[in-house]
């Protein structure tokens, strides 16, 4: 036997009964941590529509229990479930007796007109809460075909139409890294090729791919200085070859 190959036997043989010692002592401290880093206090980060009493009761988590043992996944889905608004939930202990539930909450980005109300939907394209008053600010979104709503989960679509919830997505995104968010008062998801928007209620803007929303939104607003003078409203069609033609609406 080489060198070489007794000394790798050597390092093998007198490591390898270290390893279910530190595994022990790990477990140890572990257990103790648990046992004595005990839940006094919940702090809630980043809420504002809700309290945060509301949501530290709606975690389940109980004052005493442990702070490092904490079933995240199972407190998170309780909170998300209970309040639409929240789309992300971080759990956090520690070895004090603090621990910290961070909640992301959003904002109503646009709405679907569903049997006399108005379902708002967030960012992520989840229905929020339908209202009975027609929102101001918000994208009208027309043309969804919509099975039924769940408030906090995402649209339930038909499913020859469950592409229609990314499009949406991919509209609302474009419109705001193009900056012209407030200037779309509607939108039509109902063809999966002629995608469509109503810009300054002047033109009426399609576009073919709703994939590459945001760069087909850019480049029709790159053609407006280019377009004819003459041409004041109307339709403005982008193409697959990023071209925009402009044509009077009749």
């Amino acid at each position: 036997m080489s060198a070489n190959t007794k000394a790798k036997t050597k390092r093998y043989r007198l490591g390898s009964p270290l390893i279910p010692v530190v595994l022990a002592a790990l477990s140890v401290i572990l257990l103790a941590s648990a046992v004595f880093c005990k839940a006094a206090k919940i702090i809630v980060i980043g809420a504002s529509r809700y309290s945060g009493e509301e949501i530290a009761q709606a975690s389940g988590v109980q004052l005493g229990s442990s702070t490092l043992l904490l079933p995240s996944e199972k407190i998170a889905k309780a909170i998300t479930d209970k309040f639409p608004y929240i789309s992300q939930v971080i759990v956090k202990g520690s070895f004090s007796d603090t621990i910290e539930i961070t909640v992301t909450e959003e904002v109503p980005k646009a709405f679907i007109t569903v049997g006399g109300e108005f379902l708002l939907i967030d960012r992520f394209a989840r229905g929020l809460e339908a209202v009975s008053q027609k929102p101001a600010g918000l994208v009208e979104v027309s043309g969804v075909t919509l099975t039924g709503t769940t408030p906090g989960k995402a649209l339930m679509l038909d499913a020859a139409y469950a592409w229609q919830a990314q499009i949406i997505l991919n509209v609302i995104a474009g419109l705001e890294a193009n900056g012209i968010y407030g200037s779309v008062p509607i939108m039509s998801v109902g063809r999966r090729d002629a995608i469509s928007f109503n810009y300054e209620s002047r033109f009426t803007v399609i576009i073919r791919n709703g994939q590459n929303a945001e760069k087909d939104i850019a480049t029709f607003l790159a053609s407006l200085d280019q377009k004819p003078e003459e041409i004041t409203s109307g339709v403005a069609e982008v193409t697959e070859n990023n071209e925009v033609l402009y044509s009077v609406a009749r």
